[in-house]
């Protein structure tokens, strides 16, 4: 009733097993990739520092050549 398999089949047998495994390995291999993307990219933005203007109180980038686009801003 159980006798041994013929060389096809435990050749069969083990080429389906392998291709299992390596699946399996290739699946997880891609899911992590795209954790580490979804990791990366839903990271906070970085901050910026800015400056306060001395007359108006309006708050601009620090080191930009923009002022706070009133005549009198002595960022400008």
């Amino acid at each position: 009733m159980f006798g041994l398999p013929s060389p096809g089949k435990l050749l069969l047998l083990i080429v389906a097993v392998l291709a299992v495994w390596y699946g399996f390995k290739l699946y997880r291999r891609l899911e992590a990739a795209r954790r580490a993307e979804l990791r990366k990219s839903s990271r906070p933005p970085m901050r910026l520092d800015t400056v306060e203007c001395t007359r108006c109180g309006t708050h601009v980038a620090a080191g930009a050549r923009e002022d706070c686009e009133r005549k009198d801003c002595p960022l400008a």
